[in-house]
This record gives C-alpha cells, sequence and structure tokens, in this order.
C-alpha cells in the first residue's frame, strides 16, 4: 500500500476547490446606472465565473403592470484593463425604446452551471424628456448678431431658456460652462475662427440645446470634467471640411468636431451634423471622463472625414443606432471600447470608405447587430485586434477601390469581408456579406466567412438585395443618401437571429438582416420638432435619383430608379424635358433639365399603391440648381383634381444646392396643368390626400443660361392608402 503524505492530499484537495470556487459565480453589487430618456441600463459585479459560462437572462415591465417582457441577456465582461482604464468582474446590459419618464422593474436572473443562482428585481425611472413650458423661466432675446452668451443657471423645478421667437438672434459663441439646467431653443452660433467653438459646455449638467443652428469649426463641446445627463437634439451643426482624398483619415487636411463630448448620460438625437473631421464624437485617452450610458440615436450624418461618429473609450452601455451616415471616412468607431458592452445596431452607411466598423487598439466589448454598410473595399471589415464583440444580423456589401489609397489608410481589400485579427472571445454569425464588380471573397480572421458563420449568408447581389442603389464607386464626389431598405424577395428577408428587445417588431417568419425590417416605418433621421418623432414627424414618403443611365429626351419612365414611382410630363414644353448627365465635370449627376423646353412645362411622380399626407410636419427636399431668371416651385395634385403650385421656390444658385421645404409654412396658387400658368391663391388647402408630387418653374426653357435642373427629390410625409 503507497501512502500519500497528507500535505499532498491537502495542498490537492484546497487547489481542486479553489479551481472549482473559481469557476463558480458570487454575485455581488448591483447598479442601475444612469438612466436615459430611453433606455435604461443595471451593472452587476460578480466574483469566480472565470470560465465565462454565467448568464444573466433580463426581462422588464413598466411598474404596475403583470406581464414581464424580454430583454435582451446582460454581456459577459471579465475584469480588464486597456490602457490607464481597467473595469471590474461583472455582468452588465441595456433595455431599449422604453417610454419616458416612467418607472421600470428590471428582473435579473443570474444562472451558472458551475454554481451560484439567483434573481432581483431592480428599478429605475427614464428621464423626463425636456419641455419648454409656464415652469420655465423664458428670456427671450431680440433678433441681431451677438459676441457671447453666458447664460444664467436655472433649477429643476424651474429651467431657464434663451430663445429668440422671431427672426434671427445669431452669437459668435454661447458659454454653458458649469452651468445647470439651461435650455438654448432656436438660436445661431457661427464661429469659423480658428478652433472656433460653438457651443462650450464643460461641467454643465441637465442642459437642453434644441432647434438651433451652427457654424463652426467645433460646434458643440464639452470637455474635461465633461457634461451629464444634457439633451442635444434637433439641430444643424455644419463645418468646414471638404470632402476630398486629401482631407480623408486621422492624418488628413481636416479640423474640427461637430459634437463632442465626455461626460455620462448624454443624449445626442435628431440632429443633422456635416463637415468635420469627426461628426459626433466621445473623448480620448486622458481627455475621458465617465464615458457611460451614453446615447446617439436618429442622427443624419454627412461628410465626417475621419469618423462620422466616434465612440471612443466608451466604458458600458453607451449606445449608437437607428443613425443614417453617408459620406463618410470611417462610420462607426469604438478604438477602443473598455470592456462594454457598448451597442451599434440599426446603423444605414453607405459610401463609406475605411471601414463601416474601426474597432482597434483592442477594442473589447462592441455589440455590433442589425447594420447595413455599403463601401469600397472591403465590406464588413476590421483591421485591428478585437475581442469580446458579438456580431449579428450585420449587412455589408463591398467592392472595387479603384486602386487609390483613400486618406493614406485605403478601404481594405476588396472582399466582401475582411476581419483581420479577432480575439478568443469574439462571436460572429447571421451576417450577410457580398461584392459588387469584383470576385467574391471573404476572411474572418485566417478562415472563410463560411467557416466561422454557421448562419450566415454568403454572395449577396447589391441589385438583388437593394434593386436600384447605385455602388458608391468612386466615392468621390459625394453622393446622395440612400434608403437601404431591402426588396421584398431579397434573401436576407427573415433571416436574422431573433434578439429581445432589439427587433420584436419583425414582419415576417423572422427579423430582416441589416438596419431596416421590410414593411416597418423607416426611422426618422435629423432634425424634427417633435419630440416623439416616430409617431409626429412622418417618414419618407419616396425618394427620386434617376437612374444612371445615358441622357435621353424627352426623360421617360426607364429613367426612374424608385420603382413603385409613376413619371408624368405635362405643358407645351413636356416632349422637350431632358434626364441630362455629362462626363465633365467628374461630378456631374444625372438630373432634370429644362433648357430646351420649347414652352412651359412640369415633371411629377407618384405612388399609385398610395397617396401621400402632407400634412403636419411634411417636407420636401431636393438638390437643385437653376440659372437665368428661374424660380423652381412645388406642385401637387390633390385627390379630387386639384393643382396646386407654391408660391415659394428655389431660385438661381451658381453651384448645385440641397433646398428643403416645410409644407406648413408654404403658400399656394391654383394651377392649370395644361398650360403650366398659376391662378388665384388657394388658402390653406387639405393636403392629406395627395396624388402627384412634382416641380415647374413656369416658364419655357433657355439653354444653359436660363433653365431649371433638379439631380433628387424626397418627400417626407406619411401613406394614406388609395
Amino acid at each position: 500500500m503507497v501512502r500519500i503524505p497528507a500535505i499532498i492530499f491537502v495542498f490537492v484537495f484546497f487547489s481542486l476547490n479553489a479551481g472549482y470556487s473559481q469557476n463558480k459565480t458570487i454575485p455581488g453589487k448591483l447598479t442601475v446606472l444612469y438612466p436615459t430618456l430611453i433606455n435604461l441600463a443595471v451593472e452587476w459585479e460578480i466574483q469566480g465565473d472565470e470560465n465565462l459560462n454565467g448568464v444573466v437572462n433580463v426581462s422588464y415591465r413598466e411598474r404596475g403592470s403583470r406581464t414581464w417582457v424580454k430583454g435582451m441577456p446582460l454581456f459577459r465582461v471579465p475584469e480588464g484593463r486597456n490602457l490607464q482604464f481597467s473595469w471590474k468582474n461583472k455582468h452588465s446590459g441595456s433595455v431599449f425604446d422604453l417610454k419616458s419618464d416612467t418607472e421600470y422593474e428590471i428582473k435579473l436572473s443570474l444562472k451558472d452551471p458551475d454554481g451560484g443562482a439567483e434573481e432581483r428585481v431592480v428599478v429605475s425611472r427614464t428621464r423626463k424628456v425636456p419641455v419648454v413650458d409656464d415652469n420655465c423661466e423664458i428670456i427671450n432675446i431680440k433678433p441681431g448678431r451677438y459676441d457671447t452668451l453666458a447664460p444664467k443657471s436655472g433649477t429643476s423645478e424651474r429651467p431657464v431658456v434663451y430663445s429668440c421667437g422671431n427672426g434671427e438672434a445669431s452669437f459668435r459663441h454661447i458659454d454653458l460652462k458649469n452651468r445647470r439646467w439651461v435650455y438654448l431653443q432656436n438660436l445661431k452660433v457661427e464661429n469659423f475662427a480658428p478652433e472656433g467653438i460653438g457651443i462650450r459646455m464643460n461641467g454643465a449638467s441637465d442642459c437642453m440645446v434644441t432647434g438651433c443652428r451652427i457654424n463652426a469649426v467645433y460646434g458643440i463641446v464639452a470637455y474635461i470634467p465633461g457634461a451629464v445627463n444634457c439633451y442635444i437634439r434637433d439641430n444643424i451643426i455644419t463645418g468646414v471640411c471638404e470632402w476630398t482624398n486629401e482631407a480623408m483619415g486621422a492624418h488628413g487636411a481636416n479640423i474640427g468636431e461637430g459634437i463632442e463630448m465626455t461626460g455620462p448620460g448624454n443624449v445626442i438625437c435628431f440632429n443633422r451634423v456635416s463637415g468635420f473631421r469627426d461628426c459626433i464624437s466621445t473623448m480620448e485617452d486622458q481627455h475621458v471622463v465617465d464615458q457611460t450610458c451614453i446615447d446617439i440615436y436618429n442622427n443624419d450624418i454627412y461628410r465626417g472625414v475621419d469618423d462620422a461618429i466616434e465612440a471612443d473609450f466608451c466604458f458600458s452601455n453607451c449606445r449608437i443606432f437607428r443613425n443614417r451616415i453617408t459620406n463618410c471616412f470611417v462610420g462607426l468607431s469604438s478604438q477602443p471600447g473598455l470592456g462594454g458592452p457598448n451597442y451599434f445596431f440599426r446603423n444605414s452607411m453607405y459610401n463609406i470608405i475605411h471601414g463601416g466598423f474601426k474597432l482597434k487598439r483592442f477594442s473589447q466589448g462592441d455589440v455590433v447587430m442589425h447594420n447595413t454598410v455599403i463601401k469600397v473595399g472591403a465590406g464588413l471589415s476590421g483591421n485591428d485586434t478585437m475581442d469580446y464583440v458579438w456580431f449579428r444580423n450585420n449587412l455589408a456589401i463591398g467592392g472595387p477601390t479603384g486602386g487609390v489609397n483613400w486618406g493614406d489608410y485605403g478601404a481594405g481589400q476588396p472582399w466582401a469581408a475582411e476581419i483581420v485579427r479577432t480575439g478568443n472571445h469574439c462571436s460572429f454569425d447571421y451576417d450577410a456579406v457580398g461584392v459588387f464588380g469584383v470576385p467574391y471573397l471573404a476572411k474572418i480572421g485566417s478562415k472563410a466567412f463560411s467557416e466561422i458563420e454557421k448562419n450566415g449568408i454568403e454572395r449577396i447581389e447589391l441589385d438583388e438585395i437593394f434593386g436600384n442603389v447605385p455602388f458608391p464607386n468612386p466615392p468621390i464626389p459625394e453622393r446622395s443618401a440612400q434608403i437601404l431598405m431591402p426588396v421584398k424577395d431579397a434573401i436576407v428577408i427573415d433571416k436574422g437571429l431573433r434578439i429581445y428587445n432589439i427587433n420584436d417588431d419583425f414582419t415576417g417568419a423572422g427579423p430582416d438582416i441589416g438596419a431596416y425590417e421590410l414593411g416597418a416605418e423607416l426611422p426618422y433621421y435629423g432634425p424634427c420638432t417633435a419630440l416623439n418623432a416616430g409617431n409626429y414627424r412622418p417618414p419618407i414618403f419616396f425618394r427620386e435619383d434617376w437612374k444612371e443611365i445615358p441622357a435621353a429626351t424627352p426623360v421617360t419612365q426607364g429613367h426612374v430608379a424608385n420603382r413603385d414611382l409613376v413619371l408624368s410630363l405635362y405643358g407645351q414644353g413636356c416632349d422637350s424635358i431632358k434626364k441630362s448627365h455629362h462626363d465633365r465635370p467628374d461630378d456631374d449627376p444625372y438630373y432634370i433639365w429644362s433648357g430646351l423646353c420649347t414652352g412651359n412645362w412640369a415633371v411629377t411622380l407618384k405612388n399609385p399603391a398610395s397617396y401621400a399626407d402632407l400634412t403636419g410636419y411634411s417636407k420636401i427636399i431636393w438638390r437643385s440648381k437653376q440659372s437665368g431668371l428661374r424660380e423652381l416651385r412645388i406642385i401637387l395634385k390633390l385627390a379630387d383634381g386639384t393643382w396646386l403650385v407654391s408660391k415659394e421656390g428655389d431660385g438661381i444658385s451658381k453651384d448645385w444646392r440641397i433646398k428643403e421645404f416645410n409644407l406648413s409654412d408654404l403658400g399656394w396658387f391654383r394651377l392649370d396643368i395644361e398650360s403650366i400658368i398659376e391662378g388665384e391663391q388657394v388658402l390653406s388647402p387639405d393636403l392629406s390626400k395627395v396624388d402627384e408630387i412634382g416641380f415647374t418653374d413656369l416658364m419655357r426653357g433657355g439653354q444653359s443660361i436660363a433653365c431649371s435642373r433638379l439631380d433628387w427629390i424626397e418627400v417626407h410625409g406619411k401613406e394614406r392608402t388609395r
């Protein structure tokens, strides 16, 4: 008989017991993080679970309700460190798209196969949407030009509002440093001085900036000590950067940040931001303060010559969702994520160059789901090591780069997917990838896409998924924003993974892959006066960009890119309305041209399946260029046969420009559709059922020196069944 020394037995026993205890979960402190207007977050610290197999399932309900609703499980975040930042061993996650100013119960059920089970219920309340009402002290600023506005602070019971009700009050700078409960409304800020800042919010809390126009090198900033629980919405913020190869990338000839903030609980939504190095950005490195629970959603972003949204150095539960991104070097950046989870979902990205997702500097904890990206180079891309990332239900199409090293960083290989390096804890599945105009290749790490993504979809085709969306090659000049909604017979329909609280509203047999669900209402992007934009502000009713095919006179139905629309031409000059295009200059669009029209003319479009309800906050946006005395106007045919032409129009311009019309602001005259001549004024016409929508300048053509040109038209209104 062999005797085992007692000391060895004790050592082995305690070693085994220690191993067991390290895999078992010991629940610790549970914290409700910064509530925002529509999202809540929790963090549950633990000990043990070194094999990372513990799970926390989530359900939630309004306080007082009997019905629990399933949420997305919390994400397992092991203790870690990156650069000078560290985070604890925990489970953490968010509950999304809740009602504002509402109390919720969140039930958390922890289970670990190695031991450790517990259920806890926490209560948290979403924040109230700031409103200007009788409880506010309202300071009305007279129209004029001013230097600096230094508001006084308000209180939660009586916020102070600075507003210009009539006319325009324009400032060089507004200083909200260390201010509390200040609301800025309907003001203009213009500051193009070198390093010029529009609005400074260092140390601000519970402040709101809404309905403002900000033209500056740096639009809105909140540097150390950061801002807390501030609300930035409904603004138009424009910088100085141009869409050129020389301006692109971290080392490009660019400057400025549209909205750049550090601090927790801030909400940035429904803004239009364009012309900056980074359009919306958190802070980096030593400039970071508690970047937790930051919401960035429903923004319309153009011309970010480095990043559209730079969500770098986010700690946890930052949520970047439902943004439309067009003409940007990088779509979404997490460089790095600090443990997470940080969520990127339902973002639509078109004409991106370097990467749809820039997960660098060993980013950890990024949750990337239901995004759509169409770009030159690699479609689904990542060129640095990442770990603990979770990709699901994304749609990406890559393609040729033209052999150009864009922005000195390039666009990646012309592949469907090029994820270069992944850590051991990354998870990819249910994504759909393809290429345009180049041979198919897709890799995640060193393996083929199909080896990693068992439920992924390969070799998708641009036209089969989206119909007539053009591939953005070359990426210069700027491209028009696209609605990247899949067509009804696309292979990505119903093929996504069910994710509770993210795609609960799927309309078919399963969720669709990509940013949009076929049949669901389109999100609203950019400024809107409604606080509840989804119900209050109408979505896009239609958009027409005209097919990129050879010029023709007259324009015909074959030139209409939107398959849901029917084209009609009117007036004595209708036979000479041209769909024009020239090889030079390089950025010449495909457009409607009236220069050859021998008489008055008009063009309309209609959806045979639906009337357009153009009441309320409906609007029409187009890109046009007039010469001579031409002024392009909106025309409408109502359901009862009445024709109208707008009093307001879009006049002469030396270059192409985008014009936005709020329908509720316009005056109207009757239109004789045969002669295309206006009649008597019509007061307050009923625009709830509009049959056809179009444009005219009420004049004949005069060649290039006296004509109208229209590149594209976008109509925002509600559908009404015919």
